[in-house]
């Protein structure tokens, strides 16, 4: 027999067809050849091994976990043609200066630091490559200090940008100013 996903069917009682049930039923839990798709066995699992990432089934997608090197978990997903996309890596720190992974394999990363015009400044974690956006902004609560306007970065590395404070007027901001800074590039 193989497993009848017309059973029982809506005419039928279901006393009538207690023995096909029975049966579907028992294809789903060993997970038989008959029944797709094969990976939903719920009783006799077969754990992949930990080092190994899974191979795809025909027409399946599917989510795995695995351990980083510093024992974090992270999620991916693999489809039939056996591409893989990471959704998560590392341990998210979400505190006034963190970093988080975001899915397609970008980081976004912010944090605060005293500057004076035209600073270096190093990211925390670096990038795996030169990143696509870096912004800052003045963190103040002096709702009277108008004079400074946005701080412009330029000459991007993966490790590092630098910092021009720019004044209402135009002019360079020679006074150190708190910033909040937040980047996003690839993880």
């Amino acid at each position: 027999m193989t497993y009848d996903p017309t059973v029982p069917a809506a005419t039928q009682r279901i006393s009538d067809t207690q023995a096909p049930i029975q049966q579907n039923f028992n294809f789903l839990l060993t997970g038989d050849d008959s029944y797709l798709p094969q990976s939903i066995n719920l009783n006799n699992r077969t754990p992949l091994p930990a080092t190994n990432d899974p191979t795809a089934l025909a027409d399946a997608y599917r989510l795995y976990c695995k351990e980083d090197a510093d024992g974090n978990p992270e999620m991916f997903g693999r489809n039939d043609q056996g591409d893989i996309l990471q959704f998560t890596k590392g341990a998210p720190d979400l505190l006034a200066s963190g970093h988080t992974f975001l899915i397609g394999g970008l980081r976004f990363q912010w944090f605060q630091t005293t500057v004076n015009n035209n600073t270096i400044v190093q990211f925390p974690i670096e990038f795996g490559a030169i990143p696509f956006v870096v912004m800052g902004a003045e963190s103040t609560n002096n709702i009277t200090d108008f004079d400074f306007v946005k701080a412009p970065v330029a000459e991007y590395k993966t490790d590092e940008f630098k910092v021009f404070l720019v004044r209402a007027d135009g002019n360079p901001q020679n006074n150190a100013k708190l910033l909040t800074f937040m980047a996003i590039g690839q993880a």
